[in-house]
């Protein structure tokens, strides 16, 4: 999975349990962090509503 990212919507709250189960499961993270993203710009990016 060269280049992909992984996007977690739940459990955010708890990364230590996120990092352990994505390596039990054979992932390798080269990066982990928290971002927010409204509602809106969720929907609009998953319909191609924005131009960026």
């Amino acid at each position: 999975m060269h280049g992909e990212e992984i996007h977690i919507f739940e459990q955010l709250d708890n990364l230590l349990h996120i990092s352990k189960t994505l390596t039990d499961h054979g992932f390798i993270i080269t990066k982990l962090n928290e971002e927010g993203q409204n509602l809106e710009d969720y929907y609009l990016e998953r319909v191609g509503g924005r131009n960026e």
